[in-house]
């Protein structure tokens, strides 16, 4: 994972913004999450079943990924 502006990260053919209906603290949570990833290679192998190494979509899902105890949620 590493940091760039966001006139940078734009700069693509296509863009994406998530607004995941979550609370202001799950949020918060799923983004502590996502800094404990920083430092991390770009995954060039596409491989979800390890983290040492990740590509974008990975770690939305791993930051946003619910906790085992939490329960799953009905709502859209």
């Amino acid at each position: 994972m590493s940091f760039t502006s966001l006139e940078h990260s734009a700069a693509a053919d296509s863009i994406a913004v998530l607004r995941p209906r979550l609370s202001k603290v799950e949020k918060a949570i799923a983004l502590l999450r996502a800094f404990e990833y920083a430092g991390r290679p770009y995954d060039y192998d596409f491989d979800f079943l390890t983290d040492s190494a990740l590509v974008c979509t990975e770690l939305v899902y791993k930051a946003y990924q619910p906790a085992p105890s939490a329960k799953a949620s009905s709502s859209p």
